[in-house]
């Protein structure tokens, strides 16, 4: 489950959930819709590419293995089940794995826990690739097959 511990009031506090959490949770507000449609594999290499811009140095805590055919996280798929088995994120279905539900427990964990120990830089990084994510989230839903990558 998400992190529990003392913060000190900026995000090199959190943990990756914590991270995770905020951009999907951010990502939904602005859409004003719970679900994204984010394949998981594509997830991974988002958030791979956003720690390359200004705003990614709040990812530094993903590590991407350089080995094998894709560059892979371990500790963003961690994340992400952390995030499911503590019910504050799901996926919508089995048959359609990619749509990816922020439940009411996620908002109210970034509301109470999160946000309020969250600087005015760092709500910015965070909104701001709440954003990029919604963007690509979007555009899988117009035509998945011609956004598999940005």
């Amino acid at each position: 489950m998400a992190a529990t511990s003392v913060f000190p009031n900026d995000v090199d506090a959190l943990r990756g959930d914590d991270i995770l959490l905020s951009i999907l949770v951010l990502a939904a507000r602005i859409s004003g819709n719970s679900e994204l449609s984010l394949p998981v594999d594509e997830l991974q290499g988002l958030i791979r590419e956003f720690r390359g811009g200004a705003e990614g140095v709040i990812l530094r805590c993903f590590v991407f293995s350089d080995s094998g055919p894709v560059p892979f996280s371990p500790t963003l798929e961690e994340s992400i089940g952390r995030l499911s088995l503590g019910g504050l994120v799901s996926r919508y279905d089995t048959q359609n794995p990619e749509i990816l539900r922020i439940n009411p427990a996620g908002e109210e964990y970034f509301q109470k826990e999160i946000q309020p120990h969250l600087n005015e830089s760092d709500r910015k990084k965070l909104r701001f690739l709440g954003c990029e994510l919604l963007r690509f989230s979007e555009a899988q839903e117009k035509d998945p097959e011609d956004n598999l990558s940005l």
